[in-house]
């Protein structure tokens, strides 16, 4: 399987799926993107993994990529934690345009899909904006934290900010 850089261009990125990364910082948002070029390829910190990933939680082979005639399914490997759209999965799922993946707690992407964008286009769907704060408040809210902002002072809603930052790395500690 090939996993395309940035640095090959953004002819393939019109072309084929990718994830993009998301970063806590939105001006190293999207530096990193992984196009997927091929049928299979292996994420995790394998010399043979395609997307390489390094970090205390990411195993050898942490998860596979696999594309099947145009869908993406991403599968989470023995041992790993993946989650996609907030949720921690542990069969194959498919993947969609504007999913957010993480990869244990410090690696976020979201996939890009021109192919499922350009349908949704065409029916008139719109797609929100993912941001770092976006995902982070949606894994606090699929994890049972009230993120709702109604009612709570200022102080509080500091608080809630606080917590869903951290939320994702006490997942990972448990």
């Amino acid at each position: 399987a090939v996993v395309s850089t940035q640095s090959t261009g953004d002819e393939k990125r019109k072309k084929k799926p990718y994830l993009w990364n998301l970063n806590e910082d939105p001006a190293l948002s999207g530096i990193v993107c992984h196009v997927i070029e091929q049928s299979s390829c292996l994420v995790g910190k394998a010399e043979e993994a395609v997307v390489k990933l390094q970090g205390l939680s990411i195993l050898a082979e942490h998860a596979l990529l696999e594309v099947e005639s145009s869908k993406i399914f991403l599968t989470c490997l023995k041992g790993a934690k993946v989650m996609v759209n907030g949720d921690t999965i542990t069969t194959k799922t498919e993947l969609l345009h504007n999913d957010r993946v993480v990869f244990s707690a410090g690696h976020v992407y979201v996939l890009h899909h021109p192919h499922q964008f350009k349908e949704a286009e065409k029916e008139g769907k719109t797609f929100k904006q993912v941001t770092w704060e976006t995902v982070q408040t949606e894994i606090a809210q699929k994890s049972g934290w009230d993120v709702n902002r109604k009612g709570k002072t200022e102080d509080e809603l500091l608080l809630q900010e606080e917590l869903i930052s951290v939320i994702p790395m006490v997942n990972e500690v448990n």
